[in-house]
């Protein structure tokens, strides 16, 4: 099994990491010490998370927290979003009391006090599901023009995407 150490990954500057794939794809068991949200926009990929399968599809958002063993596999063409996440911006995300329960249950917490397995797996419909989209949209845009103050702007827009993810599991 692969470490992937957030060095690999993030400049010195960036708490945001993301890049889209599209392609049949295929990942063996790793983990890493970063947050790994990934956004399905087409096809289906299975997750496999601490032993656990998740079929991800269209307008799917997973996380994985850091030190969790997962693996992935596409069935058949698939588009998908992989957005990293250093463990301090989740920490200085957490600002507010709701905010702060939320992401301590979610990524700080014992593996036996946090929230079912399903819960790792979030499905966006209707309006929330554009929202959702045009938010992965703007941060790719916004990663690849790297504009100054980009990372400004990953950080902002990551915020807006974990707080439309916490507000629908609630």
């Amino acid at each position: 099994m692969y470490l992937y150490s957030r060095k690999s990954f993030f400049n010195n500057d960036e708490s945001v990491h993301l890049w889209a794939i599209k392609q049949v794809d295929s990942r063996s068991e790793h983990t890493h010490d970063f947050l790994e949200l990934v956004y399905t926009i087409s096809g289906t990929v299975i997750h496999k998370i601490d032993g656990q399968p998740y079929e991800a599809t269209r307008n799917t958002l997973l996380f994985i927290t850091p030190g969790q063993i997962h693996s992935l596999r596409s069935i058949g063409e698939c588009e998908y979003v992989n957005i990293l996440i250093k463990s301090d911006f989740i920490a200085e995300y957490a600002v507010d009391n709701d905010t702060f329960y939320n992401v301590f249950r979610f990524f700080m917490s014992n593996q036996e006090d946090k929230l079912s397995p399903d819960s790792q797996m979030v499905k966006f419909k209707g309006d929330a599901a554009y929202e959702l989209k045009s938010i992965v949209n703007f941060m790719l845009s916004t990663k690849s023009n790297k504009l100054p103050g980009y990372t400004m702007i990953l950080n902002g827009y990551t915020r807006v995407l974990l707080t439309k993810m916490f507000n629908i599991l609630n």
